[in-house]
């Protein structure tokens, strides 16, 4: 009788491998956490309000990094940041609303938002703000 070899995860180390590259992309992407201008008081709920663009009232600050802005958008509304792309971009086709602004990275976001006293931006959670014009919504 002929032996038929078991090829999904027929080796410990596969199974491990696995795992690993799993929880990696976890540690690659930290919590993405909402700041806005020191002078603009919102919560948790006005950020919902601000991604759907059932609020004007803000100036959007994304992070190039789709990834980080994905987990932003999805953990403050619930939707991708394609799907919120979408949107923003009817409004500012309609002449109803400024395009949100994409920054390179965490520094650069940090510095727009505390110079602009309607934005709104999100970074990683681990990252230390050193201006006292920047708050983190809570």
């Amino acid at each position: 009788m002929k032996r038929i070899p078991i090829l999904l995860f027929n080796n410990t180390g596969s199974i491990i491998c696995t795992l690993l590259l799993l929880l990696s992309t976890q540690i690659l992407y930290a919590e993405q956490i909402a700041i806005t201008n020191i002078a603009f008081e919102l919560d948790n709920k006005a950020i919902k309000k601000i991604l759907l663009a059932k609020s004007s009232n803000a100036r959007l600050y994304f992070l190039k990094d789709g990834n980080k802005s994905n987990q932003f958008t999805r953990s403050y509304a619930g939707k991708s940041a394609n799907s919120i792309n979408r949107k923003w971009q009817r409004l500012v086709f309609s002449g109803r609303a400024k395009s949100p602004v994409i920054v390179e990275d965490m520094e650069e976001m940090i510095n727009r938002v505390s110079s602009d006293s309607k934005a709104v931006g999100h970074i990683d959670a681990n990252i230390h703000i050193k201006s006292s014009e920047v708050r983190i919504v809570k």
